[in-house]
């Protein structure tokens, strides 16, 4: 990059240098022509006034035409005298422009290619009314080409004096310009107050947001890692005991029944925390692609879901009420059973021995919702912005018969979050919990 910008700091040098001699041999050309006319002009004037020309006529001078060439003719444009050839062997002149202009408007110029490229030929040419007779008076000069070497030279010691600085400026522009970036990509984390200008602080937000968004990333893996590792090695470790204890025959045959049961318990337990864990992983692949959606309709969903539960709900000896109406949606079939299934799961798994759960659907103003409610033992206040954190749970309401992973929630947070769904959560304890599910109007198709 620092490369770059010395470049192009050296290309506009040189650039702006050629530009810059082409404008002022352009304009010190005009005015240069500008000064040729004017000097011909008095020069000729002066000619008739002190009577040279005349003299000079009379006596049908000849002289180095390298200084001046001085032409007499007639309003015909026939050539009376020369002073640099023979009069009569000269071409008629009234179709030059300048002789057309002078015997129309009284005078007129013209400026043509001389012998070489290096020099140009400027004629002036006035009517001289006194005598009805033309004249013209001419000369070399150097040519704009010839102006523009010569100004070059000049210029060209100058230039590089200048490229020089500007090279030297460029760098140390182009240090502190990149100077910022060299220290944002050597620390992204500290910034420097002052040292970030204006032009590049979108960039810099955008660079802290990634950083930010990695390091929360890596914390998640973190805590990912050591959470996934405490809860698999609890039932590990139950199962090893129990089977430890069987194996060595000192037991009866109630104590090889409850063994058993809980070897059962704890295998079941780790099946369903790896579904979860499978689950999870599948709903973070999801995030990159398109979920494949169709339309639904909840009421039938919940009808499902909660036939499924009606086992678990009556060993629990929970009473499910049902507020259904038909209530459609854009979504994934499979996802959203596994949503419901998982908050219908949980109201049972931490509702109260004979208490309720109410299953709400509708679709207001907001857009179709799906709503459960239940009476059971809540969620302290401290808890609720962690519940929906993987491997979360609330301490004080894991028993031995309510005993979690921490993934349902994480699970439906993800599955919600792929239908551009909206959480709701309020609890508290000893009274219960109300969960939200808001859909956005634009995925309702119809009802």
């Amino acid at each position: 990059m620092k490369k770059r910008l010395q470049v192009s700091f050296g290309v506009i040098t040189v650039v702006s240098l050629v530009l810059a001699i082409t404008f002022s041999t352009l304009v010190m050309y005009r005015a240069f022509t500008a000064h040729i006319y004017s000097d011909l002009r008095t020069t000729l004037h002066m000619m008739v006034e002190t009577g040279e020309l005349d003299l000079m006529v009379r006596r049908n001078h000849k002289s180095d035409a390298q200084s001046f060439r001085v032409t007499m003719m007639d309003l015909s444009g026939n050539v009376l005298y020369d002073n640099a050839f023979d009069a009569s062997q000269v071409e008629n002149q009234r179709k030059e422009s300048e002789v057309s202009a002078a015997i129309t408007t009284g005078e007129g110029f013209k400026k043509g290619p001389g012998t070489n490229m290096q020099e140009t030929l400027y004629w002036y040419a006035m009517i001289r009314r006194e005598n009805g007779t033309v004249l013209r008076i001419g000369r070399r000069a150097s040519s704009i080409w010839q102006m523009f070497l010569e100004s070059s030279k000049l210029l060209l010691f100058a230039g590089i004096g200048l490229l020089l600085i500007c090279l030297a400026l460029g760098k140390y522009l182009t240090h502190k310009t990149v100077l910022p970036i060299k220290l944002l990509a050597d620390n992204p984390e500290n910034t420097g107050e002052g040292k970030i200008y204006p032009e590049l602080q979108p960039f810099v937000t955008k660079i802290q947001q990634k950083q930010e968004q990695i390091t929360r990333t890596a914390r998640m893996q973190e805590r990912f890692t050591a959470n996934i590792t405490h809860e698999l090695k609890t039932p590990l470790a139950a199962i090893s005991g129990y089977a430890q204890f069987l194996e060595s025959g000192d037991n009866s045959s109630e104590e090889q029944q409850h063994f058993g049961k809980e070897i059962g318990e704890s295998a079941e337990r780790l099946l369903d925390m790896v579904d979860d864990i499978l689950s999870l992983s599948k709903l973070d692949a999801k995030k990159e692609t398109p979920i494949e959606k169709e339309l639904l309709n909840l009421n039938d969903l919940v009808s499902f879901c909660v036939s499924t539960r009606e086992t678990k709900a009556a060993l629990n000896q929970i009473q499910i009420h049902l507020d259904q109406k038909d209530t459609f949606v854009e979504g994934n079939r499979a996802m959203l059973r596994q949503m419901i299934n998982n908050l219908i799961d949980n109201a049972i798994t931490y509702g109260r021995t004979g208490g309720n759960v109410w299953i709400r659907i509708d679709n207001l103003g907001n857009g179709p919702f799906f709503e459960i409610k239940d009476d059971g033992i809540g969620i302290p206040k401290e808890d609720l912005e962690h519940v929906f954190e993987r491997f979360y749970r609330v301490e004080k309401n894991e028993t031995s018969d309510r005993k979690g992973n921490g993934l349902g929630l994480s699970i439906v947070k993800e599955i919600a979050g792929l239908h551009q769904a909206t959480i709701q959560l309020e609890s508290e304890p000893e009274v219960g919990t109300i969960i939200l599910v808001q859909f956005p109007k634009r995925v309702l198709e119809g009802e």
